[in-house]
């Protein structure tokens, strides 16, 4: 497989995933942004559209199913390391579900209250 030149931005996708007044947040086990914690999301594969790249990463990364997702916009990153992105933000509602094993990390519920309070990449 062909290594991306570093610089070039990637496509991948943010999912949102929220009930109520909380999000459901990976806190990372794995750079990038290892420790920070995050939306649900990853690459899009080839051909892939990012709805599509959307609805996938969230059943892959928690198990659950979403059939719709609100697109909300795009964050683009750029750094000085070989992590730049170009990233389809995605909004779901889901419901209160114990949250599931993952293998990107751990997934907690954060009351929307305490967002600043715990530790996010800079970008997001």
């Amino acid at each position: 497989m062909n290594k991306i030149p570093t610089g070039l931005k990637r496509a991948a996708t943010l999912c949102i995933l929220k009930h109520k007044n909380k999000c459901l947040l990976l806190k990372r086990l794995k750079e990038p942004n290892k420790d920070n914690f995050t939306p649900v999301g990853g690459k899009l594969d080839p051909f892939e559209n990012p709805l599509k790249s959307a609805i996938r990463e969230t059943f892959e990364e928690t198990g659950i199913k979403v059939d719709t997702m609100k697109y909300c916009g795009i964050l683009t990153e750029t750094s000085p390391t070989e992590y730049n992105w170009t990233g389809y933000v995605y909004i779901a509602d889901i419901d209160f579900v114990k949250p599931p094993n993952c293998n990107e990390g751990t997934l907690m519920w954060i009351n929307f209250d305490d967002l600043l309070k715990v530790p996010t990449p800079k970008t997001d």
